[in-house]
This record gives structure tokens, sequence and C-alpha cells, in this order.
């Protein structure tokens, strides 16, 4: 992701490039990377190792419900450079572009690179970071990459419950689709 992202970054493409990391970083959707407040953010994980996710959320829930994900010195970097970018704006979008327009550019930007490096959708991002988080928490890899649970229940169920509150989902179930089955 970090070679494929600094392809894009060389392309000319920085802001797209900083929204792929920041949504890898972060396990956020393309809109919650795109719409984040890339300052106020840097400041967060500098001062509380985390960064709370309220724009660009499912169904608006960021307003309404604190989403704090931790910031690792990697997602630190790459608030420095999303917040270079961003400058006096309120996010990665362009002021001139709309919500699609945006979109559009970002997956045509990354379908151009992303097969040069194995990867495919962008929404994988998120997976990735589950996957990876869930091994933080436990110890041990992922169902989906072990191929079984490898922890015991009640530590498979804790983690689950930390990355589906990372993510923005309530359901720990959900986090299956990321993580794997917990049998």
């Amino acid at each position: 992701v970090r070679q494929c992202s600094e392809h894009i970054r060389s392309a000319g493409h920085e802001p797209v490039a900083s929204v792929i990391e920041l949504a890898r970083e972060f396990g956020l959707r393309l809109r919650e990377a795109s719409m984040l407040d890339a300052r106020l953010a840097l400041h967060q994980a500098r001062t509380l190792g985390a960064v709370n996710i309220t724009a660009g959320t499912k169904g608006a829930r960021g307003r309404h419900v604190d989403r704090w994900v931790p910031a690792s010195e990697t997602a630190v970097a790459c608030l420095v450079r999303a917040a270079a970018l961003q400058g006096n704006g309120r996010n990665l979008i362009p002021p001139e572009m709309s919500w699609q327009q945006w979109n559009w550019r970002v997956h045509r930007v990354w379908s151009l690179a992303r097969d040069s490096y194995g990867l495919e959708k962008i929404h994988d991002l998120r997976a990735a970071y589950a996957c990876e988080r869930y091994e933080q928490l436990t110890g041990s890899k992922a169902p989906v990459i072990a191929g079984d649970r490898r922890v015991s229940r009640v530590d498979d169920h804790k983690a689950r419950d930390v990355i589906a509150l990372e993510m923005g989902h309530a359901r720990r179930n959900v986090v299956a689709t990321y993580v794997g089955s917990s049998r």
C-alpha cells in the first residue's frame, strides 16, 4: 500500500495518495478518509494518541457517537502529509469538486495504480487494518489469515468489540466480514 501510494503521489495525485494512506492506517471508509479534517486529527493524534472519526461516517453517526481510533507512528506521519495538503481547507476534497467528482477521481487514479501492486478494492484496506488490529490485540493472526481462531473465545470477542468500535460498527458480528469467523 505504501509503494502504491508513493506511485500515486509521484504521478501528481498527492491528495489521493493521502486518502489511500489514511484509509489503510485508520481503517476508514473512502468517504471518512476523504472528509477527515487532517489538521484536527493530527492534533488529536499527537496529544491523545488517537483520532476521533466524525465526518463522512455511515448514517452520519459520527456527529453523535465518539469513534476513537489509535494513531501509530506511521498514522501520524500520514496525518502530517495530509494536513500539509489540506492547508486551510476543511478536508482533502478540493473545494471546487463535489463528493461525486472526488470519488470518481480517487477510484480512477486508484484503478490505474493498484494492479501493479497486487491490490484490489480501496475497501480492502479497511479489512487489512482490521486484521492488523486483531493481531495487535490478541497476539495471533486473524482467523481469515490463520485459517481458524487461535485465541480463546473471550480474547477473540474482546478484540472484535474493540475493532467494531474503531471501525464504526456497534456489533462484533460485522467484524467477521473483515477478520473471519470466530468459530
